[in-house]
């Protein structure tokens, strides 16, 4: 009985010891590489110049055209910045946008109005939610130190845009359940 029971116990912290070693993989395999992180960076600040372009044509409420015209400015400078960076460490960027994000800004520019308003600030609330937990990661984990920097000095200005998005949102009647909208999906 106490030889099953050692076996039992044996065989309870293999199996234990196997699946935190699959967790610490899985872990790992999601976390970006450094061309990674710089290719969705990338794609994500042409994807929210564009946004930003739109949102100033076609906002109902100048809260939304100022977070419009702020995204713009931000992400042209943080596109250069990076362009920058990518060229001094011999990273490639892309030039325009992949399919999918090209598919959603087409989708908010079928928009107006405070419909698009409601679409566009819950976008921005969501996807800088999203870009802030990246831009952590990277500036925590990435293994290039120009990269990393580039995430950590992002960072303050992605949550200044949160803070703006969710501000916009709270005091905007129409960007409420007001009207009904599907919101664009953006995936990265």
């Amino acid at each position: 009985m106490f030889r099953s029971m050692f076996v039992a116990a044996l065989v309870g912290t293999a199996l234990c010891l196997t699946s935190a070693r699959a967790d610490d993989q899985q872990g790992q395999s999601t976390r970006l590489t450094d061309q990674q992180f710089v290719n969705e960076a990338a794609i994500g600040g042409m994807a929210e110049v564009r946004l930003g372009q739109l949102a100033m044509d076609r906002g109902a409420t100048d809260a939304v055209k100022s977070l419009g015209q702020r995204l713009m400015r931000d992400h042209q400078q943080a596109n250069e910045q990076l362009k920058q960076i990518a060229a001094r460490q011999g990273l490639q960027l892309p030039r325009q946008l992949d399919e999918k994000h090209q598919k959603m800004v087409q989708e908010f520019a079928q928009l107006s109005g405070a419909q698009f308003d409601q679409a566009f600030l819950k976008d921005q609330v969501k996807d800088h939610e999203k870009d802030i937990a990246q831009f952590e990661a990277e500036a925590k984990n990435g293994k290039d130190p120009a990269v990393r920097q580039f995430a950590e000095r992002s960072l303050p200005t992605l949550r200044e845009h949160l803070k703006l998005a969710q501000s916009a949102l709270g005091r905007n009647p129409n960007a409420r359940e007001a009207v009904p909208v599907r919101v664009p999906n953006r995936k990265r």
